[in-house]
């Protein structure tokens, strides 16, 4: 079972485009991460011996981990660019391959930092009760063109007779057909002019999933999945801080808002109840 409280986090973080740091501790092993956020996107995550994606899937797998939140503190480089759903959905992807959270850390356990993550060796999707699928069209960042992909199959084209139109001239008019049959994605090209590629392959038939880049002609798409925002409080327990095994690892920059999920609405810390930043985190008087 996946850390609850880091899932309510990356649930919460990107719908309020949030900017600052995540930090995690392991109290098992004493190891820490971090994950930073700006825009509510992660734009860095690292462990010791990992990285970006590699480094979120681990931190999740780390059950009992502790877990601040450093609003407007944010880490000094950026390594990626990860919608925080999506990450989510990769990590249930994981667990349904190796069977467990700790099975997936001792997965990642074999990798190194620089290793990308590998495609999944299952295209099925995990339960879409919990998750909806997009093609977002990468020319519209509002979101406004978005297409959900239902269960059946999408014709997609120029044409005004395809369930998703794409205006695009180096678009045939039946290009492409989608099909979403038993938590799978195939892709299928109809004989278009221009051909339809999968993260910049020539496909005639492919399996897609969530991350895959798909284009049509000069018009391009990112296959997204994203959470139905009513999880935390159908499935999620409420997430409560733990005391990180190490005191010192866990300190704060000075004049840092620490606050834990519970406080991050309009609330603001009373700094005259205590001095200490770290004790008022943890409910200590």
């Amino acid at each position: 079972m996946a850390n609850a409280q880091l899932l309510t986090y990356l649930e919460e973080l990107g719908p309020r485009r949030a900017d600052g740091t995540l930090s995690v501790q392991n109290p098992d092993d004493g190891q820490e991460g971090s994950i930073g956020f700006s825009g509510g996107v992660i734009v860095t995550a690292s462990t010791k011996s990992l990285k970006d994606l590699n480094a979120v899937f681990a931190m999740l797998a780390w059950e009992n981990a502790s877990v601040l939140w450093l609003e407007n503190q944010a880490l000094p480089f950026l390594s990626c660019e990860i919608q925080p759903d999506l990450v989510i959905f990769e990590f249930v992807q994981l667990e349904m391959e190796y069977g467990s959270s700790q099975d997936v850390l001792l997965y990642l356990d074999t990798l190194t930092e620089v290793e990308v993550p590998r495609r999944r060796k299952t295209i099925r999707l995990p339960d879409l009760t919990n998750f909806s699928v997009f093609m977002q069209l990468e020319s519209d960042p509002t979101g406004k063109s978005d297409f959900e992909l239902r269960e059946g199959t999408l014709l997609m084209g120029k044409g005004s007779d395809c369930d998703i139109v794409v205006s695009d001239e180096s678009v045939s008019r039946r290009h492409c057909q989608m099909a979403l049959v038993d938590r799978t994605i195939t892709l299928t090209d109809l004989g278009s002019t221009n051909g339809t590629y999968v993260n910049d392959v020539l496909v005639h038939q492919e399996f897609i999933v969530p991350g895959d880049k798909i284009s049509l002609g000069s018009s391009h798409f990112q296959v997204v999945a994203r959470m139905k925002r009513n999880l935390s409080q159908s499935e999620m327990p409420a997430s409560k801080p733990i005391v990180p095994a190490s005191m010192n690892t866990m300190k704060l920059p000075k004049n840092t808002q620490a606050l834990h999920w519970d406080n991050l609405g309009s609330k603001k810390v009373d700094d005259k109840e205590d001095k200490s930043l770290f004790k008022r985190f943890l409910g200590k008087k």
